[in-house]
């Protein structure tokens, strides 16, 4: 089976799973969670198909494709992370030796309760690492 035919199968048992965790877990409020999708642009095809399923769901991502405001400054919107109710990392060769993902999990790492936050989809290219 290909790497993305597994991704997608993954993918679409994860955002079941997500859904539920999250109907149960702000069953209280009418909030919609805050995601962060953090991913090496060189894997901007899987960072989109993630994306797609979930807005298809009514699950929006923050993305510096689309939230990153011009003129604005990338190391700005990274630190938006601690923001985020849930942090998805797409973990990749590329991801693990990128400095902005790198500044990402930093970020990440000194948020409170970061433990909570993170789901990460790890690729076949990041094992071994």
């Amino acid at each position: 089976m290909r790497e993305k035919e597994l991704i997608r199968i993954l993918l679409h048992h994860f955002i079941r799973t997500f859904v539920s965790l999250n109907y149960t877990l702000m069953a209280d409020t009418d909030k919609i969670p805050n995601i962060f999708l953090s991913y090496s642009w060189k894997d901007i095809d899987i960072a989109d198909e993630i994306d797609n399923d979930f807005k298809a769901r009514g699950i929006p991502f923050m993305r510096d494709v689309r939230d990153l405001e011009y003129r604005t400054s990338i190391k700005k919107f990274m630190q938006r992370i601690d923001d985020s109710d849930y942090v998805v990392m797409l973990i990749s060769d590329d991801y693990l030796r990128s400095l902005n993902c790198m500044y990402e999990v930093i970020e990440l790492l000194n948020s409170h309760q970061f433990e909570k936050k993170i789901m990460p989809i790890v690729l076949a290219s990041a094992n071994g690492i």
